[in-house]
């Protein structure tokens, strides 16, 4: 009975371990959720480009970022502090998402932004980011 109980818990570990989240991997995330947001508010998204996953410009051609991050930085002014609020893995199907919630000082105002980075089951190269979302009362919908 305590050898079937012990095989029994065995398993039951070895299995919670393999849906685990790979440490190394989402260290990689943080270091380039921060690397990310602070390159594209602090030097512009011509410098943040090779951050960026293809899958980022499904919504908006990469001129339309570049119009984006001009007319935000427009509204809100130089980047005073950029502070990491909250990240939640989520491991799915098709891989695993790293999202990034930031609360940002802006010398006209604040945002609340959300960077994504996904590690596609398949994927064995650097990660990228997924997607990045703005929030502020200073700007319109886009």
């Amino acid at each position: 009975m305590k050898l079937k109980f012990t095989l029994l818990l065995c398993s039951f570990l070895l299995i919670l371990s393999a849906c685990g989240i790979d440490k190394g991997r989402e260290a990689e995330a943080n270091k380039l959720a921060l690397n990310y947001i602070t390159t594209v508010h602090e030097k512009g998204l011509d410098q943040a480009m090779p951050l960026l996953s293809d899958d980022f410009f499904q919504q908006r051609s990469r001129s339309g970022w570049k119009e984006y991050f001009t007319y935000v930085r427009k509204q809100l002014g130089a980047t005073q502090k950029i502070k990491l609020k909250n990240r939640i893995s989520d491991n799915r199907y098709s891989g695993t998402f790293y999202m990034f919630q930031f609360s940002n000082k802006f010398e006209h105002g604040f945002t609340k932004e959300m960077v994504t980075i996904v590690d596609k089951v398949d994927n064995k190269g650097p990660l990228k980011v997924f997607a990045h979302k703005v929030e502020s009362s200073k700007l319109s919908e886009n």
